[in-house]
């Protein structure tokens, strides 16, 4: 903060305002109690309450994960069934070569490469950021730009913003799409030779019913602790996507915090990160008891489920 020509007293000033001359201990209940009251301290670099900061940042990076997960169940759910139902033919060929890449590919290299073409040669998308330059933002309400242009009437800002938004969660999402869709086609294979699924065919029912409600129900269930892992990991913030298209979000302050030595802003990112995590998986328990009676069962009669 003061840089290498700071004073002896200057520094001692700055220790003693920040709480550094105190004892280990002392520093950490200090800490504790001021998250106690919602204080995670001042930004070093912003000079603002770092609550505030992570309240600014976190709904784009909420934003960005959302339709970055949506993505990713529109595409890997279906390339996984397909992939499954023609198993060994050219489509499942070609479902793997996709889930390869997705799971081999950096995310850096592929959000270049789709700034090389979308804007570099195409000019067909925007470059980065949430708007244009020449695009007023509209008022904040939620934070989520989408939303939030809907809400004010704002057809300009909305499509503005919806093209700024596919880039980074096509890249986002291209590795989420490639392992969910590796976990679906594992899955769906492995309950399509069960004895169910075989006497639901020898009953006549529909293959369609029988792929989508038998056996794609059952398959799905492992799926759903990798999807909410996966979100987690998109809202704990993408550090390279959000750096690479110029995102406000969460990734990109933990990185300028970090250039900065900015230690409240990156303990308040760790915090949150923390939080979001937790809350994701007890949201992926709370759907595992609501889709899966042996679980419910379980909870209810007091075995283990």
């Amino acid at each position: 903060m003061l840089g290498d020509r700071g004073s002896e007293e200057q520094i001692a000033r700055m220790r003693t305002q920040m709480g550094l001359d105190r004892p280990l201990p002392v520093q950490y209940a200090r800490y504790l109690w001021g998250l106690l009251h919602l204080d995670m301290g001042t930004s070093i670099r912003t000079r603002r309450p770092v609550l505030e900061d992570l309240g600014d940042y976190f709904p784009a990076t909420f934003e960005l994960a959302t339709c970055a997960l949506l993505i990713s169940l529109a595409l890997g759910i279906p390339l996984g069934v397909i992939s499954a139902l023609k198993r060994d033919g050219p489509v499942d060929h070609g479902a793997r070569v996709v889930a390869l890449l997705g799971v081999s590919m950096p995310v850096f290299w592929l959000a270049l490469l789709l700034l090389g073409l979308f804007y570099g040669r195409w000019d067909l998308l925007p470059p980065g950021g949430r708007l244009s330059d020449f695009t007023l933002p509209p008022r904040r309400i939620t934070g989520l730009m989408l939303v939030d242009s809907m809400m004010a009437l704002d057809p300009h800002a909305f499509i503005d913003a919806a093209r700024h938004l596919v880039l980074p969660s096509v890249c986002l999402a291209f590795l989420t799409t490639a392992t969910l869709a590796r976990s679906v086609r594992s899955q769906m294979l492995e309950v399509l030779g069960r004895d169910y699924v075989r006497m639901a065919h020898s009953l006549g029912l529909e293959h369609w019913r029988v792929v989508c409600v038998y056996a794609l129900k059952n398959a799905l269930l492992p799926v759903v602790t990798l999807i909410g892992l996966a979100y987690g990991s998109l809202l704990s913030g993408a550090v390279l996507t959000e750096t690479v298209f110029s995102w406000p979000g969460i990734g990109k302050y933990a990185v300028d915090s970090s250039v900065s030595l900015d230690f409240p802003a990156l303990m308040g990112v760790t915090l949150l990160i923390a939080t979001v995590y937790s809350l994701v998986n007890l949201a992926v328990d709370l759907v595992y008891i609501a889709v899966d009676p042996r679980v419910r069962d379980g909870l209810v009669g007091g075995g283990d489920p």
